[in-house]
């Protein structure tokens, strides 16, 4: 993440921070894995307190995570290359059932299947109408428009 402008310590700070919410995440799904559908609603409350739980964005230093960041500068000529890596996040060729977190900081992880090509997106950051998070499926060099994604069973 340095090449993004990130130093190591806020990139480490960046993922302890998600690893901490997916974590939170996985104790609150077990928790309610077999529970009766009346039950649900406090899984819902429980994950809206997880999500405060973790609104404090700064690392070891006081410093945001972001905080020592460079500003991208804006430049005339269009980025070249293949559009299959031009966000970053190969289409093909990537690490064979393997989830590979966006190393842009978009807050988007991808999964490549047996062979190496994209298969699935989750996406954290945004939403297209289905929620945040929400998932995007490959099919080759397509990506269908998006699915809503829940972590309850």
């Amino acid at each position: 993440m340095i090449d993004f402008g990130m130093s190591y310590g806020a990139a480490t700070a960046y993922v302890e921070r998600y690893n901490d919410m997916v974590d939170q995440v996985n104790a609150v799904a077990a928790r309610y894995a077999n529970a009766a559908a009346s039950s649900l609603t406090n899984a819902a409350s429980d994950l809206a307190e997880a999500d405060t739980s973790f609104g404090n964005t700064a690392d070891s230093d006081g410093e945001g995570v972001l905080g020592d960041a460079q500003p991208f500068e804006y430049g005339e000529d269009l980025p070249e290359g293949d559009d299959e890596s031009l966000a970053g996040m190969p289409i093909k060729g990537g690490p064979p059932n393997t989830w590979v977190l966006n190393p842009s900081g978009s807050g988007q992880l991808r999964l490549y299947d047996a062979n190496g090509n994209a298969a699935t997106d989750i996406d954290f950051d945004h939403d297209h109408g289905f929620g945040a998070p929400h998932s995007h499926n490959w099919d080759g060099q397509d990506r269908d428009l998006g699915n809503p994604v829940s972590i309850l069973p």
